[in-house]
Order: structure tokens, then C-alpha cells, then sequence
């Protein structure tokens, strides 16, 4: 278990580092606004699985709740290359952040009617509470209030369409997704819920899930890499990130 206790320590230094780093971003727009809430978001989870993995010597169950988290920042990983690949230009990469904010607003108002169902609501309020929620959020539809923006495909259909392009992003993309499918198993019940759960009992397997960590933030040091281009004060503060980065990867923590 050194080698945990050491790939945790340099995972410490790491988030705390890049945390007073995405701290000291004040009163920035869009699209920097965007990406320090990826980073942010990023950095407070890789702190959690962090704090699981410390743990997991006494607790290797935590490896399932580490898998959980992991697969939601991969997902955002995945995302964020997508609207790279998307955008050929600045104000498109603006357009396409709306576009992903959008999603949040048309999916909550095509789950209003669940509550004229569940709560017994008239038809009548339910309508209105969509009135409502289309003027309070009046950017995201036309005159007539209809929505602006097409619906975003899924993780799979961003993946596929980053495949299909010549864009070294596919790469990490793939990479992302490989592991991102292996851990949507564990968020979704099925054929396999069962073993992945008592996978953790027997070394093979162990070494197999500490692979699996390893490779996840492997791949997520590499998004924080392309988030934080140009957030630091100097070159020495970025030397500082990459070494901390270094540090991490080289600790390989599957091996015997």
C-alpha cells in the first residue's frame, strides 16, 4: 500500500495547487467563466476520489463509489472535447456552451408534466409553470417559445462523431470513453452489477481496479491540462503544475 500512500499524497499536492489556482479567477465571461466550472467541478471531484482511495486498504469497497465519480468527470471530459471539436471558431465555441446550458432548461420542462401525474396537478397549472420557466429563461426560445437549440447527443454520439475526425481530441476522447463504459456499469443495474461489485476481493482483480484509477486520472490530468492553459501567473507556476501532473503519472500504482 506505499505505493497508494504515495500516488495520494502527490494527489493532494496536485488539487491543492490547481484550487488556488482556479480560486484566483475573478470576474471573468465567458467562455473562461465555462471552463473554470469544468476545472473547478473537476479538481473538487479528483479531491473526493482522492479521499475514497486513502481509505481503500481498510475499505476496498470504496472502489465502487471511487468508479462513480470518476465516470462523471470522464463524461465532462468527453463533453468539453466535444464542443471543442464543434467549434471552428471563438463565437462558436460561446454559441456552443449555450447550447450546452440549454439542455438543462428544455430537459426540466419536458419533465414538468411528471408532476401533473404524480401530484395530481391540474393540466392547467402545469402549463403555466411552463410559461413560467420559458420566461424566466427566455434566451433559450424564440419569439413564439419554441427552443433555440437542437437536443445534444448522448456520450456514445459525441465519441462516435470524435472517431470519425482527424482531431488529435478523438484520442483522448476514446481513451475517456473505454473507461467511462466499464463504469457505467457500476451507475446502471444489470448483468454485471454483481461482479463488479465483489471484484475487489481477489488481488488479479485489485490490481485491475487500481488500473482503472490510475488510467482514469491519468486521462484527467489531461483535460485539467487543456482547461488551465493560460490560468497561471507565470512560467514558473506552470512548470510547478506540470511537474505536480509528472509526479502523479509516474507513480503507477497497479503494479506489484
Amino acid at each position: 500500500m506505499q505505493k497508494i500512500a504515495a500516488f495520494t499524497e502527490a494527489i493532494s499536492e496536485y488539487t491543492s495547487f490547481v484550487n488556488a489556482a482556479i480560486s484566483r479567477q475573478e470576474n471573468i465571461v465567458e467562455p473562461h467563466k465555462f471552463i473554470k466550472a469544468i476545472s473547478f467541478k473537476t479538481n473538487n471531484s479528483l479531491d473526493a476520489v482522492n479521499f475514497l482511495l486513502k481509505q481503500s486498504s481498510s475499505n476496498p469497497h470504496f472502489s465502487d463509489s471511487v468508479f462513480l465519480i470518476l465516470r462523471t468527470i470522464l463524461s465532462d471530459a468527453i463533453t468539453y472535447y466535444y464542443l471543442l471539436y464543434k467549434s471552428d471558431s471563438d463565437d462558436a465555441f460561446l454559441s456552443n456552451i449555450k447550447w450546452l446550458e440549454s439542455q438543462h432548461v428544455y430537459y426540466t420542462e419536458n419533465n414538468l408534466p411528471i408532476f401533473r401525474a404524480g401530484y395530481k396537478e391540474d393540466e392547467k397549472v402545469i402549463n403555466q409553470m411552463k410559461e413560467d420557466w420559458r420566461n424566466h429563461h427566455k434566451e433559450y426560445y424564440d419569439s413564439v417559445g419554441e427552443p433555440i437549440y437542437q437536443r445534444m447527443t448522448g456520450i456514445r454520439g459525441m465519441v462516435k462523431e470524435l472517431a470519425n475526425s482527424n482531431k488529435v481530441l478523438n484520442h483522448y476522447a476514446i481513451r475517456a470513453y473505454g473507461l467511462y463504459d466499464i463504469f457505467s456499469k457500476y451507475e446502471h443495474l444489470g448483468l454485471f452489477t454483481e461482479v463488479l461489485i465483489n471484484r475487489h476481493s481477489d488481488e488479479t482483480s485489485s490490481r485491475q481496479i487500481h488500473g482503472e484509477i490510475y488510467e482514469s486520472i491519468v486521462a484527467i490530468l489531461c483535460l485539467q491540462k487543456s482547461l488551465l492553459n493560460g490560468s497561471f501567473k507565470d512560467k514558473s507556476e506552470e512548470r510547478v503544475f506540470e511537474t505536480l501532473s509528472a509526479k502523479i503519472e509516474t507513480i503507477k500504482i497497479y503494479e506489484i
